[in-house]
């Protein structure tokens, strides 16, 4: 082999080298600066929403809360309602028994 073919060999193996490793990372998916920050902003975004979530379950349960005690309000003024209704209805009916 002559000199010139030497250093065309040589040439093309480092450029092939070079080809292989610029196409092994790229396909590897080794992170570039842009991926980084947008790994970064995806991050910073996740824990955003997660903190939004935590506030909207502690507000969930401050709702839930109210709801129950509404309920059970509720139930408790159904309950005298009809106890009140029942004592007057039996009153009419002993009013209209002894007459």
């Amino acid at each position: 082999m002559s000199k010139n073919t030497k250093i065309i060999a040589v040439v093309i193996a480092v450029l092939a080298v070079v080809l292989f490793f610029k196409i092994y990372f790229l396909s590897s998916g080794l992170p570039g600066k842009e991926a980084i920050s947008e790994q970064i902003q995806t991050y910073q975004d996740i824990s955003q929403i997660k903190n939004l979530i935590a506030q909207n379950y502690e507000q969930l349960r401050e709702i839930q809360k109210t709801v129950f005690y509404i309920l059970v309000l509720s139930i408790v003024n159904i309950g005298i309602t009809g106890y009140f209704l029942l004592r007057r209805r039996t009153a009419r009916k002993n009013k209209n028994s002894q007459q």
